[in-house]
């Protein structure tokens, strides 16, 4: 499969891409990345105990991946975290609904729990997505736009996991709170 001719920002030349050459020029370690990722996802949408120390695994891997192009790349550095951590706010926002709708949790014993939902999966499978996509796109487009749209873009994807991070805590609260209220002598 073949992309459509893209001009290359070096020396106005036209390039053909393909799927194939872009796959084999991707580093191994993103292909390593990708499949932890998807087992980490596949984990984390069974049913189990809330770990929160484990949920900021995901969101400090993509943190790392867009926040090291954005400093090492960009030469606009105020505007584009400027842009990034504005779009952490619309992204927490959608992350929390998201989680609120989508991922339930429950007590078993002193245990908080949350039952099994794809919602963590879809969520790494999409950052990853959207990371690999920008990145590729990063050969093509390397101008103050693009780098506008790649920073804001990550802060969004972020702060989806952040949202449901906080749902989370929100929810082991409530169910703290609720068995504390039905037993008022137990700590």
């Amino acid at each position: 499969m073949e992309i459509k001719s893209q001009r290359s920002i070096l020396g106005g030349k036209i390039m053909h891409i393909t799927i194939t050459q872009i796959i084999l020029h991707t580093p191994s370690w993103v292909w390593l990345l990708f499949v932890l990722l998807v087992l980490m996802g596949i984990r984390n949408s069974q049913e189990r105990a809330v770990n929160f120390l484990r949920m900021f695994i995901a969101p400090l891997i993509f943190i790392t991946w867009g926040l090291r192009t954005i400093i090492t790349t960009f030469p606009q550095l105020g505007l584009t975290l400027t842009s990034y951590i504005v779009f952490i706010i619309p992204g927490f926002l959608i992350g929390y609904l998201l989680n609120k709708r989508y991922q339930s949790f429950f007590r078993k014993g002193s245990v908080v729990f949350k039952k099994k939902g794809y919602l963590p999966l879809i969520i790494v499978l999409l950052n990853f997505i959207v990371k690999y996509v920008l990145n590729v796109m990063l050969v093509f487009y390397n101008d103050t736009l693009f780098h506008l749209i790649y920073s804001s873009t990550n802060g969004l994807t972020v702060g989806l996991f952040f949202g449901g991070i906080t749902y989370a805590f929100y929810m082991k609260g409530k169910l703290n709170k609720s068995i504390s209220q039905l037993h008022p002598f137990r700590k």
